[in-house]
């Protein structure tokens, strides 16, 4: 056991007794480690380093592993939240360009066959073409054109010419 050891301080007599003379049969001489016996100063500035590095031990902060860990948990719910929300909208998104592509391709298909009828001389008969209806106005405003639809699906809007201003209004600036 080195003498630096803190259970050295509470050893018994007998165990002093029993070093000292294993000291002496090895030839080491009994109290000489500094070749000076040790005074009561210097074994109270001793005590007094001892208690001071025990302190700072005692008292250093170290924090464990699991405070790392709780303060990093935030941080890291935050980015695998944002991961399954990219995840889910990349999802949402390439099932969009599916159907998109694939409304084109019916289209392409609907185009084609409207095609090959013309060819034919036979008028087209367009199963899921979407109906246009004329637009519905509210009852107490008044119409300022006629609505024309046309066969193919267009839809036009007559509009009237300007009219002059009648002839009881008087202009604001002359001209």
């Amino acid at each position: 056991m080195s003498w630096l050891e803190p259970a050295r301080i509470h050893e018994s007599a007998e165990d002093r007794d029993l070093r000292e003379s294993l000291g002496q049969l090895l030839g080491f001489s009994a109290r000489s480690f500094f070749d000076v016996e040790p005074t009561s100063k210097m074994i109270a500035l001793a005590e007094d380093l001892r208690r001071e590095a025990l302190r700072r031990r005692h008292t250093s902060r170290r924090k464990p592993v699991w405070m790392l860990l709780a303060a990093g948990l935030p941080l890291a719910l935050a980015v695998s939240a944002l991961g399954s929300w990219g995840f889910q909208h990349k999802q949402r998104a390439d099932a969009l360009t599916a159907a998109v592509a694939q409304k084109e391709v019916e289209l392409q298909n609907m185009v084609k066959t409207a095609g090959e009828r013309q060819v034919q001389g036979t008028q087209p008969t367009l199963i899921s073409a979407p109906v246009v209806s004329a637009p519905v106005l509210a009852k107490n405003t008044t119409q300022h054109g006629k609505v024309k639809a046309r066969p193919n699906g267009e839809l036009v809007l007559e509009v009237k010419t300007y009219q002059s201003p009648s002839l009881d209004t008087q202009p604001v600036k002359g001209q």
